[in-house]
């Protein structure tokens, strides 16, 4: 029997109550019978006495039938009422006892239960911890093999390069990141950048160009004299020293 038909109305329980209602109807009903049928007999024998007056032979009052008796019959229907109802009522007590010891070792599982589940979830997260302690000496670990990397932003609006060639590896040169527009050899001055900056652009170029052209002819000079200082001209004057035999 399932433990909710404990708390529904559609259980052997509600007919059990159904039927001592009943039954109650009818030991009512019973004791009206009785009640109407004694009063028929004692209203019988007042009709005799008036219908063949005084004088006439009195009869043997009728007996009721042994049916219609209450005080036989109405001790065996309380009786059998009685019995019926302790009857009905020791099953269901003995049910409920049945269903109280079920519930009780039900609850006792699910404590059970909880508390490994509280066991289990410990062991995990005394694991997670571990696992973490573990991620992070490794960490640590790896920085501390490695060297750190600076990088510094620097912005620059012009850079003069002398010579250009496609295999220029720029990371070598420890830029990390480079943007802007690079303007190489057609492509300068065709409207990618403004016409004044390109013009800027250009003579900064010729004053770079004149520099470098001074400095060349600078150090030329200086590499002459120095030779010049080390070899001396044919035309140096000298003094002849006359020896006597």
């Amino acid at each position: 029997m399932p433990i909710k038909g404990i708390f529904t109305g559609n259980d052997k329980h509600d007919n059990t109550q159904e039927r001592i209602h009943q039954l109650e109807k009818e030991v009512k009903r019973i004791n009206s019978l009785d009640v109407n049928m004694k009063r028929f007999l004692s209203m019988e024998g007042k009709l005799r006495t008036l219908m063949h007056g005084n004088n006439a032979p009195k009869s043997k009052p009728v007996k009721p039938e042994p049916g219609w008796e209450r005080e036989d019959s109405q001790p065996d229907i309380l009786k059998q009422v009685k019995s019926l109802i302790s009857y009905e009522v020791n099953q269901q007590i003995k049910k409920w006892d049945n269903h109280q010891k079920q519930l009780q070792s039900l609850q006792n599982e699910i404590i059970d239960l909880k508390d490994t589940v509280a066991k289990q979830q410990a062991q995990i997260e005394t694991v997670i911890e571990q696992i973490q302690i573990i991620k992070n000496q490794a960490a640590e670990t790896k920085k501390g093999k490695e060297q750190p990397v600076v990088y510094q932003d620097i912005t620059v609006e012009r850079m003069m390069i002398d010579k250009y060639e496609m295999n220029n590896n720029i990371p070598h040169l420890g830029v990390k990141e480079l943007s802007g527009f690079l303007n190489i050899g057609a492509t300068y001055g065709r409207g990618i950048i403004p016409d004044d900056l390109a013009e800027d652009f250009k003579k900064g170029m010729d004053e770079f160009k004149k520099e470098k052209q001074s400095k060349e002819e600078e150090e030329s000079d200086e590499n002459e004299e120095s030779s010049d200082a080390e070899y001396p001209s044919e035309e140096e004057e000298f003094t002849e020293i006359k020896i006597d035999d």
